[in-house]
């Protein structure tokens, strides 16, 4: 469908790529054409596409029978490469806005794989949205509008950081449980949460690092605290 689309029936001169870390709806997706690269997700021996291959939905059912805990890669650069072959085809501007980087190789991997394919008539852009999940599907989204508005590659690439900058995610987390299993939080932190019955609030700052933000003894009070943070931020 991608290479359909981007042969016969292409919307934009810019095309706009991510990998699949970043949480947008299907209709966003296919509405705007955003090309979602897959991540790979290595379960029990078994390697998954995510959001291809393996949903959110199975992923959680499979994590409670699996013997060890998945753990996720970025795109093999091989395929990077052809992608970017394959794009710089039909586009000569392509927008490429990536997991964090302080969290993923996903950045470096796109950006050697871009390296090869930039020249003088195709411009390649790789972003580190310094942002994760639901964030950074936002920013995707806002760099999709401001294509779909008219705007030059160069003036997209420029608001983008400015809009990076302004991006903030913020994380109610009923348990540590899953980010003890994966190395993200170590296992003291997470006992003592456990102990504590403390429900953190996850964020990231703002060079690209997951961090606990918060803790509090309730999903409510956590509400309140994301619902705080950002009316200061706001009216800063």
């Amino acid at each position: 469908k991608m290479q359909h689309e981007a042969a016969h029936n292409r919307k934009y001169d810019i095309a706009i790529v991510t990998d699949s870390i970043a949480d947008l709806p299907q209709e966003i997706i296919d509405s705007y054409q955003v090309y979602m690269v897959p991540m790979n997700i290595l379960i029990d021996g078994v390697n998954y596409y995510d959001k291809l291959t393996v949903s959110s939905k199975n992923f959680y059912n499979i994590l409670e029978d699996v013997e060890h805990y998945p753990t996720s890669a970025q795109p093999n650069q091989k395929h990077l490469e052809n992608f970017y072959s394959f794009l710089s085809t039909y586009y000569r501007n392509i927008i490429t806005i990536t997991v964090s980087s302080k969290m993923s190789g996903t950045y470096q991997a796109f950006e050697a794989a871009a390296n090869k394919y930039r020249n003088e008539t195709t411009q390649i852009a790789v972003i580190d949205s310094k942002q994760n999940s639901a964030a950074q599907g936002l920013i995707v989204m806002r760099a999709a509008e401001m294509v779909d508005a008219g705007l030059s590659f160069k003036d997209v690439v420029n608001r983008l950081h400015k809009i990076i900058e302004q991006s903030t995610i913020l994380v109610s987390v009923k348990t540590l449980e899953y980010m003890v299993r994966s190395g993200r939080v170590s296992k003291v932190t997470g006992l003592i949460a456990k102990l504590l019955n403390l429900k953190p609030v996850i964020s990231i700052d703002k060079d690209g690092n997951g961090i606990i933000l918060e803790k509090a003894l309730s999903i409510k009070k956590n509400t309140q605290i994301i619902i705080d943070t950002f009316m200061k931020n706001y009216k800063e």
